[in-house]
C-alpha cells in the first residue's frame, strides 16, 4: 500500500516533550520487529490548537525553548486515522514562507 507524504508548516510553542523508544511486532508480518526512538513534543499554536510532532532523538534537530515562537517544517504521513508529523527543520516564526 502506497503512502502519500506531504510537507506542512506549523507555528507555535513547544510546551512539553518526552522521549519514546521501544519496539513492537508488525501486525502484518509477525516475523518483523519494528523499533522506534524519537522525541514526541506538543506544539500549541497561537489559536491554542495542540499538535503532536516528532523530533529525532539524536539531537540533530534541537528542541526549541518553551517560550520561543517557532515555525516547524514537518513531513506528514498518514498513520491509521491520524497524521504523523516528523520535524525536518525549525525556523523562527517570523521567517518568510518559501517553497522548496
Amino acid at each position: 500500500m502506497a503512502q502519500n507524504n506531504a510537507t506542512v508548516m506549523v507555528e507555535g510553542n513547544v510546551v512539553k516533550s518526552e522521549r519514546k523508544n521501544g519496539s513492537f511486532t508488525d501486525n502484518d508480518d509477525p516475523s518483523r520487529v519494528v523499533s522506534y526512538d524519537f522525541v514526541e513534543a506538543r506544539l500549541v499554536t497561537p489559536e491554542f490548537d495542540a499538535i503532536d510532532v516528532r523530533f529525532p532523538s539524536d539531537g540533530s534537530i534541537p528542541l526549541p525553548e518553551r517560550d520561543e515562537l517557532v515555525r516547524l517544517v514537518c513531513d506528514a504521513r498518514p498513520s491509521g486515522r491520524n497524521l504523523k508529523l516528523t520535524v525536518q527543520k525549525v525556523l523562527p516564526a517570523s521567517a518568510p514562507v518559501s517553497s522548496r
